[in-house]
């Protein structure tokens, strides 16, 4: 598949249904969202369900008519305050989808192997596809700390997916490191180097996401930029800038970019 077409995104939809089903028990139990009243697993299960029933009603494959009629039903048969909330996240969704429905798409990040083995699971089946355009990418975090590469079980997963391309995301906001990650600078630095080197010398083209990059670079503009070095060092082809936090403003965003820009655009690509 190399485009986004209304069977496929039913099967999504019904996939995530299915599992949103499955745990409606575990989501009451929680009991905090978006109040404490014991039943939001059930009221988003029959909110969802109900979408479900409209779009697969329909008998269309049509993209923007599968989005339409799935963001009606939610909104028909949405169940208490829960439910309302799932029906107005996909209310603008049909609206938009209709720039979606010939789009073409060059790679499609597919999941994080190493995270759960319904990931894996999609990447040893995915294998089996016969893909004319769109590549399937693998992503997943740099090495642990205090663990080699080759005995890092998230990199071990990464090479097991089989994909050509893999995405490892890194820290760049030097609070961060030492704040959530509880390494040393130089310690981060190594981390991200030695990962895409690792990955880059076994035949995957890495392309590197640069987490928290805007605010770290606005708190340590020289540190983040050293991050970005060692991905490069590393073999990354491709640097992705996060704006995780969404703290920037977009005049910020674009003067920190051309920064970037002026520094690695001669030898990687900058998203």
């Amino acid at each position: 598949m190399d485009k986004l077409n209304g069977t496929t995104l039913l099967e999504m939809l019904e996939s995530g249904n299915n599992n949103l089903n499955n745990h409606q028990s575990e989501i009451n139990a929680l009991n905090v969202f978006p109040v404490p009243d014991g039943d939001t697993g059930t009221n988003m299960s029959l909110t969802s369900s109900n979408g479900i029933a409209e779009a697969v009603k329909s008998g269309s494959k049509s993209l923007p008519v599968v989005a339409k009629t799935f963001s009606r039903g939610l909104l028909m048969g949405a169940r208490g305050n829960s439910g309302v909330i799932l029906s107005q996240i996909f209310r603008g969704f049909a609206k938009e989808v209709q720039a979606l429905d010939e789009l073409g798409v060059t790679y499609i990040e597919a999941g994080n192997p190493g995270s759960n083995p319904k990931d894996m699971e999609f990447f040893q089946r995915a294998k089996e596809l016969k893909l004319n355009h769109a590549k399937l990418v693998a992503f997943g975090s740099t090495r642990r700390k205090s663990t080699a590469c080759a005995e890092d079980v998230n990199l071990q997963s990464l090479l097991a997916a089989g994909t050509d391309d893999v995405v490892i995301f890194g820290k760049s906001w030097d609070f961060q490191v030492t704040e959530i990650l509880h390494a040393t600078l130089e310690e981060n630095l190594d981390m991200i180097r030695e990962t895409c080197e690792y990955l880059t010398k076994r035949g995957k083209n890495v392309m590197y996401d640069a987490e928290h990059f805007f605010t770290g670079y606005k708190e340590n503009a020289e540190y983040a930029l050293k991050t970005l070095n060692a991905a490069v060092e590393g073999g990354a082809t491709v640097l992705c800038l996060c704006e995780t936090k969404g703290g920037a403003m977009l005049s910020e965003c674009k003067k920190i970019t051309s920064d970037v820009v002026e520094k690695f655009g001669s030898v990687v690509k900058i998203g």
